[in-house]
C-alpha cells in the first residue's frame, strides 16, 4: 500500500489531469489518461494488484506498465510505501479499457518553484528566495 507524501507534494485534477507539484525538487507532474485513474486508486489506498485489477488490465504487458507507472511515482517521491493504509475500495475501470498511464515530469519551472512554491508574499516581495539559494533566471 501507499500513501500521497503530503508533506512534499501538492496535486489537483483539472480537466482530466493530474497536475503534482513536489515543493522539494521543484518539479512538477502531469499524469494523463490511465495514469490519472491509477493515481485516484493509490489515493485510495490500492496496492499494485488492485491497480491491475481497477485498470482492467489482464496482460502481463499491462502490469509490467502500471509496475513502471508505479515505479515512477515512488522514485520521483510522490508516494510512500505504507503498510498501514486500508485497502482500497476500487472505483470502476474507466470506459474504453486499458490504455498505458502517461506519467510526464517538467523540471522547466523548477527554479520559480525552488524559490516560493506557495506564493506567500511578505514585505519581502516575490520571489522569496530559501537561505542559500541562487538568483532566479529567467
Amino acid at each position: 500500500m501507499y500513501r500521497l507524501n503530503d508533506q512534499n507534494i501538492s496535486w489537483e485534477k483539472i480537466d482530466g489531469e493530474v497536475i503534482a507539484i513536489h515543493y522539494q525538487t521543484g518539479c512538477y507532474y502531469s499524469l494523463q489518461g490511465m495514469a490519472v485513474h491509477l493515481w485516484e486508486q493509490l489515493m485510495a489506498g490500492a496496492d499494485l494488484d488492485s491497480l491491475c485489477v481497477a485498470a482492467g488490465a489482464n496482460a502481463e504487458e499491462a502490469r509490467g506498465e502500471i509496475a513502471t507507472f508505479l515505479d515512477g511515482l515512488r522514485q520521483n517521491d510522490l508516494l510512500i510505501e505504507d503498510a498501514a493504509m486500508p485497502p482500497a475500495e476500487l472505483l470502476a475501470a474507466p470506459l474504453g479499457g486499458y490504455t498505458p498511464p502517461v506519467f510526464e515530469i517538467h523540471s522547466d519551472l523548477q527554479q520559480l518553484l525552488l524559490a516560493d512554491p506557495l506564493h506567500d508574499v511578505d514585505e519581502t516581495g516575490w520571489p522569496a528566495l530559501p537561505p542559500g539559494a541562487t538568483e532566479v533566471t529567467a
